[in-house]
């Protein structure tokens, strides 16, 4: 991201952070913006943004954080997760309130294949655990 900020070239690889209704701020703001997101970042590793995140997200009807989601819906803990069931709660993400993950319907199966080819394509585990 932080190349992307020095290049100035938004157009391509925006992130939610900083795009998420830019268009309404003026220059100034966008400018501020964009610098507290990289102090904060600068604060915290993103590693240590992601568990924070995964702690507090709403994963369901009064389901907070990925392991009260775990416990609820598969009745493991992270430990005992496999691939699909991990690709199967992060299909749920958009609409944590109205799919369900132990019901999923041929959209949310979708959302979860393809999670798990770019997973596989990106050999993504082995270069979050490095």
């Amino acid at each position: 991201m932080l190349r992307v900020v020095q290049a100035g070239d938004f157009s391509k690889h925006n992130s939610n952070t900083i795009s998420y209704k830019s268009h309404l701020l003026d220059p100034f703001a966008q400018q501020c913006r964009t610098r507290w997101v990289f102090t904060r970042e600068a604060l915290l590793p993103k590693r240590r943004i992601l568990e924070l995140y995964a702690n507090v997200i709403e994963m369901g009807r009064g389901i907070y954080g990925v392991e009260a989601a775990l416990q609820h819906y598969f009745g493991v803990s992270a430990r005992g997760l496999t691939r699909e069931q991990s690709a199967m709660l992060a299909a749920v993400l958009p609409n944590p309130k109205g799919w369900d993950p132990t019901k999923p319907g041929r959209t949310l199966r979708w959302r979860q294949c393809r999670i798990l080819q770019r997973e596989w394509n990106a050999k993504f585990p082995e270069q979050l655990l490095r």
